[in-house]
This record gives structure tokens, sequence and C-alpha cells, in this order.
């Protein structure tokens, strides 16, 4: 199975992990309807990176991290809060999948460095 592949497979239960992890820590306030909508827009972060992993072209991602932060930002969503959950998307999944996953982290990392997201 691919990178691709599995992550598609766990995408939904990524997600879950990622925003139980943010809400775990209180680093955003997800409660009601916040946190429904964190959960889609995690899923369809990791639906973005499933495809630029499977075209081999991390900019796709980066690009996506670009107008997806303008995107959120018009919902009142803080590139500080689009950050902390790109960052947990990535150490969720370095812990569920290690080296497996390490395209993956990068390209998170990248559009989180290339873009400045604070």
């Amino acid at each position: 199975m691919t990178v691709p592949e599995f992550l598609a497979t766990d995408r939904h239960a990524i997600a879950l992990e990622v925003v139980s992890s943010m809400d775990d820590r209180n680093v955003v306030s997800l409660r009601g309807d916040a946190r429904a909508r964190c959960l889609e827009d995690t899923e369809h972060h990791l639906e973005q990176l499933i495809a630029a992993l499977e075209i081999e072209d991390p900019d796709e991602f980066v690009q996506y991290v670009a107008w997806v932060g303008e995107l959120l930002a018009a919902r009142g969503i803080s590139a500080a809060d689009v950050r902390t959950n790109l960052e947990t998307i990535a150490d969720v999944l370095r812990d569920r999948y290690g080296g497996r996953a390490v395209d993956a982290i990068e390209y998170v990392g990248r559009s989180i460095s290339e873009r400045r997201i604070s």
C-alpha cells in the first residue's frame, strides 16, 4: 500500500485524532460547531495532502495551504490556528506511521515554512 493509499484509508480517523489532540491540549477553542468545522477542514487538508503525494508535488500542497489560509481567515480563523492544525497533522502522522509518512510530514512542514504561517 502506498502512502497516499493508507492516508486515504485512514483519513477520517487521522482527522478525528488531530481534532481530539488539539482539543485535549486546549490550543484552540473547539466548542460546539467549531469542532465539527475543524474536523471538516482537517479532512480537506488531508485530502489535498493525499492529492499532492499522489502526484509527488509538494508545491501543490504549499499552494493549497496558502489558498485555504486566506479562505479560513475570511471565516475568522487565525493563521496561528491553521498552523497549529497543520503541526498537529504532522505530529499525528509521525506518531501513527513513523518513517512511512516522512514525505507527508515533509510536505506539511514545507507548507508551514514556505508560507511563513505564524
